[in-house]
């Protein structure tokens, strides 16, 4: 089952995302067509997933990628909710949250963020997932919309975005993506 072209975008993973990440059993390449890695100035398109590089936050604007050096602090990097912050402001109502394994809370504020602009929070079943940390987190926040086993996501998923209020979203607002083309802005 392929996940149709949501809201004309990609699917970003962030955290510790990559390839060896994805095991031959994953989901992630029976649902999307295209795998990348994420790269400054590219613009989102439908069904590919976008990959995270090691040690760079990412943010999206008008539909692009935008990759970050983290701020050097004695605070821990949240890459999570610094990506759903970003998504949030970028889609608004249209953003998709969607917290799977992991450890600690990385992606709860960036869930608030996103249910605060209207958008949708679905989150991994914590009795599913190798780490329950992230999920439970989510969870405790009482905004997320959707609780399932991975195997069950782009079902609702699907089900979500072809809901007829979806589909009634004004999509003449959406403007041309603008991006920069980082290697002529040096």
């Amino acid at each position: 089952m392929k996940v149709p072209g949501l809201f004309c975008s990609g699917t970003v993973l962030t955290g510790k995302a990559d390839e060896s990440n994805h095991n031959p059993g994953s989901l992630i390449p029976s649902v999307f067509s295209q795998l990348f890695k994420s790269k400054d100035g590219i613009t989102l398109a439908p069904n590919h997933v976008y990959l995270n590089p090691p040690g760079k936050n990412v943010t999206l604007f008008d539909r692009c990628l935008h990759l970050l050096d983290p701020v050097k602090t004695t605070a821990v990097n949240l890459p999570i909710d610094f990506f759903f912050r970003s998504l949030s402001e970028d889609q608004g109502e249209k953003a998709i949250g969607i917290i799977l394994s992991g450890t600690a809370s990385d992606g709860t504020m960036g869930i608030r963020t996103i249910k605060g602009g209207g958008g949708m929070a679905m989150v991994q079943e914590p009795d599913t997932a190798k780490y329950d940390g992230m999920p439970k987190s989510a969870i405790e926040t009482g905004l997320v919309d959707f609780i399932a086993p991975v195997e069950r996501m782009p079902e609702i998923l699907i089900r979500y975005v072809e809901h007829p209020f979806h589909a009634s979203l004004d999509k003449t607002k959406r403007k041309e993506p603008f991006c920069i083309d980082p290697q002529r802005h040096r």
